[in-house]
């Protein structure tokens, strides 16, 4: 079942003081996954589906609108630098292709192979990839 999704704004986020300080701002719709970069955001709906929150900035946390994009996904994460990467429910890893300025959700997935390893969980940062294989062994990549 979907949430409620709500974002803070990087300068009330830097200056919180807790957790309960900073002005949230709700965004519309319910994902049961969500994770932001620094021009959009991405989320999982209840049903699987992914959709792609467009001009999100760090002054305007709330972005404009949500864009359905293709795939059945089981959780998403963005990279400081932009990149999506997604794991799908048999465990796959994917990475989105193709992310431009004129094209923020880019274009297509493409798949991550791992030598027949499934995974439950991934991020990306600073140049790694952090995976959680579905037994509970955490993999980096560089």
């Amino acid at each position: 079942r979907g949430k409620n999704i709500f974002c803070c704004n990087k300068q009330a986020a830097v200056t919180a003081a807790s957790y309960f300080t900073p002005a949230y701002t709700r965004i519309p719709g319910k994902m049961r996954y969500y994770s932001c970069g620094p021009g959009t955001c991405w989320g999982i709906s209840a049903a699987g589906n992914i959709y792609c929150r467009l001009k999100v900035k760090p002054v305007s946390c709330a972005g404009s609108k949500w864009l359905r994009v293709p795939g059945q996904f089981r959780m998403v994460e963005v990279g400081t630098d932009g990149t999506v990467y997604a794991i799908n429910y048999g465990g796959v890893v994917y990475r989105r292709v193709g992310i431009s300025a004129l094209k923020p959700q880019g274009v297509q997935w493409a798949r991550i192979h791992f030598l027949g390893r499934k995974f439950r969980h991934v991020t990306a940062d600073l140049g790694t990839l952090w995976l959680v294989e579905l037994n509970g062994n955490l993999i980096r990549c560089q």
